[in-house]
């Protein structure tokens, strides 16, 4: 199996630059409802959803497939040369699971160690 891993504090930033320079811009709204989209920047030629988790209550998009996969993680400085993980057996407590991301260009390993499903709990 094959897979993309990035590290967002140096992609997501790139990604910006580049599509500044090309002329976009940024806004971030509170949306009821996706048509809004259209009302805050009535000329624009394109709308790009970034909802994330939120698109399950979003009027027009209403994704009931997506749900919030909760864990705990923990980015270490280390690098790490590939990308690891592994689920529970059915002989293992729900939740429990193994991963090992490395992000390139210097920026660490991501640890992680569980996973509940569908946990809408906050915790600071």
């Amino acid at each position: 199996m094959t897979t993309v891993s990035i590290n967002p504090t140096i992609y997501l930033p790139y990604l910006q630059g580049q599509l500044l320079v090309l002329g976009a811009q940024f806004v971030r709204r509170h949306l009821k409802h996706i048509h809004e989209a259209h009302t805050v920047a009535p000329h624009v030629s394109a709308v790009v959803n970034c909802t994330g988790v939120l698109a399950c209550k979003l009027g027009g998009v209403e994704d009931k497939n997506v749900y919030p996969s909760r864990g705990q993680t923990i980015l270490v400085r280390n690098e790490c040369s590939k990308m690891y993980a592994r689920n529970r057996t059915s002989a293992e407590p729900a939740g429990e699971s193994t991963y090992i991301i490395p992000r390139p260009y210097g920026g660490g390993t991501i640890l992680g160690g569980c996973r509940q499903d569908n946990s809408w709990l906050v915790t600071a």
